[in-house]
């Protein structure tokens, strides 16, 4: 019979100190998991196999062995207590933060099959967000900020990666596992942040991940989520629930690939100058054709908006504005402080401001004629365009990437006389056979950008291909 020795026995009064420490500190008896127990027992086993080999391997593989069994004794009680060990783990990486969740160690099978979200407190000046189910904001802040909400099924070991992190605490809400993190975009600036919540109903098989703005203080925070919960309803109640492992599935799948742009040649036959008439020919369906001429009369640069009506400017295009501070409440564009950003990846680096200067947004207002050439209506048409920067690049005209923190440039039409409503802003009203009409239409642009700006012509594929044949540009760049 092999004798146990000093150093053995030091090594093992060790771990039972260590262990009955953190006993001593529980306030509320331990029920210890099965997975703990059978490690327990495994770790017996592994021991008493330990007689049959040499001394000096018996002492190396009992010391890692007694320290093993400390912290089998002290996992359980400090960090996970009844959960099951490795349920629930959480990382720092740089400015990454990752939730580790394996929900096949807790038993869901009393769960719900479908559940709503029950806020048992909302401040009294917040409300929910029209035509959404999941998002409410401050009334005086109507549609930005807030709380957001975003359900998850988890049926698998999931990582929940939360990028541009600045630093993180792991909680509890309304006795479910969360974690809080602070999220910074930008070294830079002190409002370019944000909260990321994610709170773990273990029972119900559930992550529910909420966005919280900067307007919501810690305080309120606290005290929506600790009134948070999921209450089990008809499916027709049902908060819409995204699966996990079917939404990184579709992730990886749909992941673009990196596409190279084919250029446009500065002497191509398809840059038209202001006056040039289009013809233009739209598939109205499989047996149909839409053919008109479109002719771009002027273009006109403003530095107010006060004599255009309000009601044609697309409202994506106002909020734009006054969110980020480029016009005044005379409807005056104002100069505002340009920001050059080097983009992190949120991962191991976040952005960095590399240049500033001041920027005046510009209103250009365009004047156009179109003209029916058939004897049809056409009825079912959308003017969408948006104004496209450009370089020339050794004779070849290339889309220029600028990293701007705020541009008055949104990438879409920002105004339009006899415009569709809602969704439909886009849709020009019916063209009679053989009407010719004017119509005007506008947008915004920084100043920086009059001298690099082109316009397609009722082009609906993506820029990829420049030279595209059917694509069609005028050039509409202010010296």
């Amino acid at each position: 019979m092999n004798k146990e020795t000093d150093e053995e026995k030091a090594l093992k009064q060790l771990a039972e100190r260590i262990a009955l420490k953190e006993f001593d500190q529980e306030i509320e008896p331990h029920t210890f998991s099965d997975a703990y127990q059978k490690r327990k027992m495994e770790l017996l086993k592994k021991s008493q196999q330990e007689s049959s080999k040499s001394p000096s391997k018996r002492i190396r593989s009992k010391r890692l062995l007694l320290i093993a069994a400390a912290a089998l004794f002290i996992i359980p009680t400090t960090v996970y207590a009844a959960n099951e060990l490795y349920q629930w783990f959480v990382q720092k990486n740089d400015y990454k933060v990752t939730l580790s969740i394996d929900p096949n160690k807790t038993d869901t099978s009393t769960a719900a099959d479908y559940y709503k979200l029950d806020l048992g407190y909302l401040p009294e000046d917040m409300v929910p967000v029209a035509h959404t189910e999941n998002k409410f904001t401050y009334k005086d802040n109507l549609n930005k900020g807030g709380f957001s909400f975003q359900l998850w099924k988890i049926k698998s070991p999931s990582d929940f990666d939360v990028l541009y992190s600045k630093d993180y605490q792991e909680t509890t809400f309304n006795q479910h596992q969360a974690i809080v993190v602070k999220k910074a975009f930008s070294a830079d600036s002190e409002t370019d942040s944000s909260t990321e919540v994610l709170v773990y109903f273990e029972k119900e098989g559930y992550v529910l991940e909420a966005f919280v703005g900067n307007d919501v203080t810690d305080d309120v925070l606290e005290k929506v989520l600790n009134a948070l919960s999921l209450q089990a309803c008809s499916k027709e109640e049902a908060l819409y629930v995204t699966d996990f492992d079917d939404f990184k599935k579709q992730l990886a799948a749909e992941e673009p690939a990196e596409t190279a742009v084919v250029g446009l040649p500065e002497n191509s036959s398809q840059i038209h100058q202001i006056g040039d008439t289009i013809p233009v020919t739209i598939a109205a369906n499989e047996k149909e054709e839409q053919q008109f001429n479109f002719t771009l009369k002027s273009v006109d640069i403003y530095d107010t908006i006060k004599e255009f009506p309000t009601t044609n400017f697309n409202p994506m295009a106002l909020e734009n504005l006054e969110s980020n501070q480029l016009i005044d409440n005379k409807k005056q564009l104002i100069p505002f402080n340009q920001k050059i950003i080097s983009y992190g990846d949120g991962e191991s680096s976040i952005n960095q401001v590399k240049e500033e200067y001041s920027m005046t947004a510009k209103f250009i207002y365009l004047t156009a004629v179109i003209k029916n050439q058939k004897d049809q209506p056409i009825t079912d048409l959308y003017f969408q365009n948006s104004v496209l920067p450009l370089e020339n690049k050794n004779g070849i005209w290339m889309p220029i990437h600028e990293n701007k923190e705020v541009t008055a440039l949104t990438g879409e039409l920002d105004y339009l006389e006899f415009h569709g409503e809602g969704k439909s802003y886009y849709q020009l009203q019916t063209l009679a056979a053989n009407e010719e009409r004017v119509i005007h239409f506008g947008f915004f642009a920084d100043e920086d950008q009059l001298s690099k700006l082109f316009l397609p012509v009722f082009y609906y594929d993506n820029y990829n291909n420049l030279n595209d044949p059917s694509l069609n540009f005028y050039d509409i760049r202010q010296q």
